[in-house]
């Protein structure tokens, strides 16, 4: 991106890290915004010849002035590794989309023709059922009402219309299990097997998408790694600077929850937010930096929800106020 400044970003990540004391932001209390060592130029071009990529310069230039990983989105933020699926290109979300459809014709094919091929028949004009293009078969299905009917707890899905109307946008998410995702670099942890990517080699270069090796499927955010890295930074120093504006009214623990909350959803509604915020309690907490405690609100990672917890805090915030 343009815009792309390494000291602006490290200014930004020494903020939150001053800030987040008390570890509000989700995932920091995994990685508590320490970072790996750099990496060397000719580590990097080390790794760079053995796969035969060119890392996006945004994120190359990370790794080498900032870290090789740690602080980050989510849990973690993963240091650069390889494996032999780097070095094949990746082909596009809207080829593997078309490829995935495709296998599923052929699986839902053979249920169609186990359930139904007494009602097609008929209407084949004598040809081999066997030498029947899928495409035509299905639209033939789809004519005789077959498609929307149930067979063994099988749904059939009009798939030919889906190609013909290149509708791959709204099947951004599709369930990807017979095609290889290749091309990229893991790059944050978000825990159950899901990962944000980055396309290293192949078409969409440099953008970071969303993957899951369980339940397999892929979904593009159309950013590069600057741009998602400093959205996170950005939403949470907001979070945090509204906060104790906020703190610096009369305002209860309540209200002040109250007011973010609402802020936030129509920000998410404006396409302006796309990292889940922390609690009101979490921000006030870590801006006072004053330890939660254990048998109040449970050890961490642990979700125990109390109604003392608000009052807890809101004494906390008092003192704050007539301390200053």
């Amino acid at each position: 991106m343009s815009d792309f400044s390494i000291a602006e970003i490290q200014t930004k990540l020494d903020r939150l890290c001053h800030l987040d004391r008390q570890f509000a932001v989700f995932g920091s209390a995994t990685h508590q915004y320490h970072l790996q060592p750099c990496l060397s130029e000719s580590e990097l071009l080390e790794f760079e010849q053995n796969y035969e990529v060119k890392l996006p310069p945004d994120y190359r230039q990370f790794l080498k002035c900032i870290g090789n990983g740690g602080a980050g989105p989510h849990y973690l933020f993963l240091s650069l590794e390889g494996n032999r699926d780097v070095s094949i290109p990746f082909v596009g979300k809207e080829t593997l989309v078309r490829q995935q459809i495709k296998a599923d014709w052929k699986a839902d094919r053979e249920i169609l023709l186990q359930f139904h091929a007494q009602a097609l028949l008929p209407y084949l004009r004598d040809k081999d059922i066997d030498r029947i293009s899928t495409r035509a078969l299905f639209k033939l299905a789809d004519r005789l009402n077959l498609l929307k009917k149930q067979a063994r707890g099988e749904f059939y899905t009009c798939y030919p219309d889906l190609l013909e109307n290149n509708d791959i946008e709204s099947y951004s998410d599709i369930e990807l299990w017979d095609v290889s995702v290749t091309g990229f670099v893991p790059l944050f942890e978000c825990g159950c097997d899901h990962r944000d990517i980055l396309i290293v080699n192949g078409k969409e270069y440099g953008t970071v998408m969303k993957f899951s090796d369980s339940d397999r499927w892929l979904a593009n955010l159309n950013q590069t790694f600057s741009e998602y890295y400093q959205a996170w930074l950005d939403e949470h120093l907001r979070d945090f600077d509204r906060c104790q504006e906020l703190m610096n009214t009369q305002k209860s623990v309540r209200e002040i929850e109250l007011a973010m909350y609402r802020e936030r959803m129509l920000a998410r509604q404006l396409g302006e937010r796309q990292f889940p915020g922390s609690s009101a309690i979490d921000l006030i907490v870590s801006s006072i930096d004053i330890p939660k405690p254990v048998e109040l609100f449970g050890y961490p990672g642990q979700m125990t929800i109390r109604a003392e917890q608000t009052q807890w805090v809101e004494e906390q915030l008092q003192a704050w106020r007539k301390s200053r």
